[in-house]
């Protein structure tokens, strides 16, 4: 008999390309994806008495979300320091923080919805959503519309990718 767990990561994405500017024969291409993901909870082996195959997937569940959780707290850490300093973000450490890299890190905006439960036998992953959830809250990123432009002569992409990093560096300052 072949047991199947309904405790995983679900992730969807939807890409949508639209090509409304012209400029002359010149196109410009806005390009967008969006991610749902439902995180599937921390579970305690202890309480739950997992065996077999649900032990082993509990504890990857459990290491894909510290993971995660790693990567949010260094995200959150560099929202409070200096610009000058740099802290590393443990991407890597795991397949669900790869997946969610441009969702917590990149080019995006970020919404979390995190669900709790008000029984008092559930206080702690409650209080452990709700740091995690206030965790998240500080992390900060700056979404820009990404925009391509096509049919251009190379000297001129050139000439457009140098004035938009001088005015990046601008804002920096």
């Amino acid at each position: 008999k072949v047991v199947k767990s309904k405790r995983r990561f679900a992730k969807k994405s939807v890409r949508q390309i639209r090509h409304p500017k012209k400029y002359g024969q010149t196109k410009c291409i806005t390009r967008g994806i969006l991610t749902i993901v439902d995180l599937a909870g921390s579970e305690r082996v202890s309480h739950s008495g997992s065996k077999g195959k649900r032990l082993e997937e509990a504890k990857n569940i459990n290491r894909s979300l510290t993971a995660l959780g790693n990567c949010i707290a260094a995200l959150s850490d560099q929202g409070t320091k200096s610009e000058d300093t740099q802290v590393h973000v443990p991407f890597r450490d795991s397949k669900l923080t790869r997946l969610l890299t441009n969702s917590i890190g990149g080019n995006s905006k970020t919404c979390l919805i995190a669900t709790i439960d008000p029984d008092c036998k559930h206080i702690i992953a409650t209080e452990n959503t709700l740091l995690f959830a206030s965790r998240a809250l500080k992390i900060r990123t700056r979404a820009v519309v990404n925009e391509v432009l096509i049919n251009l002569h190379p000297r001129v992409k050139e000439k457009i990718n140098k004035m938009q990093s001088e005015r990046r560096a601008l804002r920096r300052e």
